[in-house]
């Protein structure tokens, strides 16, 4: 299969959000959401105060235990074995304009762990957590907003964060069950 049309379109979609969207107004915005989700600080900051709250101290282990998993699977296993040059390392006429180091870009590690966060906070929450999704579509967005992910990248992490989530959320669930079974025993 060849990938040139396919990392063609992912560069052209970044141009056109370039073309659409730069202003000295929008880089301050976007810098805010783009430092906001810095190392998942923002989800873990919501983690550990969740689980502070006794009505909320599930909703806040498991979005931190799903952070991990994300952490994990993102950027242990996927990022080197996929090993993906970020944008502006790639394409003309494009600088490292947030200092960055040159690691590598698929998935998002910024958009794994904000929709990691959103999943398990709307699942153990519902509605008021799914307010989650929003600062987490900024997140990603301000990521190719400065060319240090392609489109690719942070679809990549959404559906990284979304599965490992999933994946923590179904793994606490049974573990619950099976700790009430051999309870009720």
């Amino acid at each position: 299969m060849d990938f040139k049309v396919f990392f063609q379109l992912d560069a052209r979609l970044l141009y056109m959000i370039e073309s659409a969207f730069k202003s000295g107004a929008m880089d301050h915005v976007m810098l805010f959401f783009t430092r906001m989700g810095d190392f998942g600080f923002v989800w873990i900051a919501t983690g550990i105060m969740l689980a502070a709250i006794p009505k909320y101290r599930k909703a806040g282990i498991y979005t931190l235990l799903a952070l991990a998993a994300g952490a994990i699977v993102g950027n242990l296993v996927l990022k080197p074995l996929i090993a993906r040059p970020r944008p502006f390392m790639e394409l003309q006429g494009i600088s490292n304009t947030l200092g960055m180091s040159f690691s590598y870009s698929f998935p998002s590690g910024h958009t794994t762990s904000s929709f990691a966060a959103a999943y398990m906070l709307t699942r153990c929450i519902g509605k008021s957590g799914a307010l989650a999704y929003v600062p987490a579509a900024f997140i990603a967005f301000s990521r190719m907003y400065f060319f240090v992910h392609y489109p690719s990248d942070i679809i990549g992490g959404i559906i990284t964060g979304t599965v490992c989530a999933h994946m923590v959320y179904e793994a606490s669930k049974k573990s619950e069950e099976v700790k009430r079974s051999d309870h009720l025993q």
